[in-house]
């Protein structure tokens, strides 16, 4: 068994420095949006088995990418603490344009800027959405609790819609059965959001290409469950953009 567990290891590892060798030197730019989704595939699963390959830490990859970036994805997830984006997705310096805020909403000039900055200009031809389980930010939403004397009311405000919509169609659900659906909504909601948001990201994935895919991180076994592109993202993409977007 301990043979089989050391072969498996040194299986694993091999596949991830051959998978994260084709894109040496930050070559974020020249990767398509399924393979750097693969990338992200291949990292989760990795980590979830313990297996992580650490890639992209030595001094030498330090030198190669200071003087610019090519990150192979933006990704959007929660600033959890439980949630590093770079762990569990096992990816180095120069591989992941990130952005956390607690909820991973995609509101407010800050992250969606953050977002366009990752796909227009350093590269990244994926987005991925990220939420994770047990979620504090919707389960202060399903809650409903005010925090009055902060800005902790105006970050959940933005999760809220997720948190009411299952709230309203799932009256059977309950505790993290419903917490759980709220999450799923929200990763669907923000990445909606990005979409009207971001009449040049939608562009972009209208034309192919850019690719917007969302997924949820488990906390109890470190995979990530993907949901792919939003099911009703060609009817998204025949919205008019957000009024305060379609201004810049």
């Amino acid at each position: 068994m301990k043979r089989l567990s050391m072969a498996l290891t040194m299986v694993f590892a091999l596949a991830g420095a051959l998978s994260l060798g084709a894109h040496e030197g930050g070559a974020g730019a020249g990767v398509s949006p399924e393979n750097a989704w693969n990338l992200l595939r291949d990292g989760n699963e990795r980590f979830a088995r313990g297996l992580s390959a650490n890639p992209h830490t030595s001094r030498e990859r330090r030198n190669e990418v200071i003087e610019s970036q090519h990150p192979y994805a933006v990704v959007l997830s929660c600033s959890d603490s439980r949630v590093p984006s770079e762990r569990i997705l096992d990816a180095g310096v120069g591989d992941l344009f990130t952005v956390r805020v607690a909820g991973n909403a995609s509101a407010g000039d800050m992250v969606i800027g953050s977002i366009e900055y990752g796909v227009l200009h350093a590269g990244a031809n994926l987005v991925a959405v990220i939420g994770h389980e047990s979620c504090g930010a919707v389960k202060a939403a399903l809650a409903g609790g005010k925090e009055p004397g902060t800005s902790i009311d105006g970050l959940v405000s933005h999760v809220k819609p997720a948190a009411d919509n299952a709230s309203d169609r799932l009256h059977d659900l309950r505790g993290e059965a419903l917490v759980a659906e709220a999450v799923e909504r929200n990763v669907l909601i923000s990445m909606k959001d990005l979409l009207l948001a971001s009449p040049k990201i939608a562009e972009k994935v209208r034309s192919g290409d850019v690719k917007v895919v969302g997924g949820v991180y488990s906390l109890h076994t470190g995979r990530i469950s993907w949901l792919g592109e939003h099911p009703s993202q060609k009817e998204i993409l025949e919205m008019k953009p957000r009024a305060e977007a379609a201004k810049k």
